[in-house]
């Protein structure tokens, strides 16, 4: 997406861990749902709102050096981290999402990841992810559901962090359970009957149980910014989901996320 005041999670490095704990975590779906969708070999792809690049570096691996991949992000932050790890048939673009100057109708799949909920007006993104794909070419989006997480045994921290991810996105204009819409902004857009999956990674001891945690730290200026909570409230609660990561019994998810693809008209 373009730089924007309104994201109150944090990017570029003093983002870094969580966005790698994220990464990792869904990286075995994501791989799922690129091969299901048909990416192979030999192929044009593009990571819209790439981020430190760990999609773009999969789609580069799956695509192989006979393909062409492009990352693109509005940060120039971002778009630094994910130069480093990728290999020679990759380019990386700063352009809005919703905008991002690329040929029109060239490439065989465009994937979208964690970027629509974060945007005023996803409709006029998701045109410009359309457009991008070739007749009949993929489009694949992943957006979460944040009224989706597990934890066994119940812990209330975890439902106070989904809480107040929710509001503060309600306030800015965002939607932390955009996964629910996504098929139908597909539909609307000319990709009829997308398939649908859901993930909610879980674990009792993978490192990526901390991002519950994290996305307080990185959030907690903007809540008690907007009065959603004290200062207090908040170290009280990372605390909880921290004791709770290093907690070999405690079962703890991520949000869900719904993952939708499909291909354009022309097919």
């Amino acid at each position: 997406m373009s730089a924007s005041g309104d994201y109150a999670l944090q990017t570029g490095a003093p983002g870094v861990e969580r966005m790698n704990l994220l990464a990792g975590a869904f990286a075995p779906a994501t791989r799922e749902v690129l091969r299901r969708a048909g990416l192979a070999p030999g192929m044009r792809a593009v990571d819209v709102g790439c981020g430190p690049g760990a999609v773009t570096a999969l789609l580069a691996e799956l695509v192989g050096p006979a393909g062409a991949v492009t990352g693109v992000d509005g940060s120039a932050a971002q778009l630094e981290l994910a130069r480093a790890r990728m290999p020679p048939h990759v380019e990386l673009v700063e352009a809005d999402v919703r905008d991002t100057g690329l040929p029109r109708g060239a490439l065989d799949l465009v994937f979208c990841r964690f970027v629509l909920m974060h945007l005023p007006d996803p409709g006029a993104a998701m045109e410009e992810l359309v457009a991008l794909a070739r007749p009949g070419g993929m489009v694949v989006c992943t957006e979460p559901v944040f009224t989706i997480h597990i934890a066994e045994p119940p812990l209330p921290a975890v439902a106070r962090m989904a809480e107040l991810m929710m509001a503060l996105g309600a306030l800015r204009g965002q939607d932390w359970c955009f996964g629910l819409r996504l098929p139908g902004l597909l539909a609307d857009r000319g990709v009829a009957d997308p398939v649908i999956t859901l993930t909610a990674p879980a674990s009792l001891t993978a490192p990526f149980k901390r991002v519950n945690a994290l996305n307080l730290v990185e959030a907690g200026p903007a809540l008690v910014d907007a009065g959603l909570a004290t200062e207090g409230e908040l170290e009280r609660t990372v605390a909880e989901l921290e004791a709770a990561a290093a907690d070999r019994r405690q079962l703890i998810s991520l949000a869900g996320s719904l993952h939708a693809y499909g291909p354009t008209p022309g097919r």
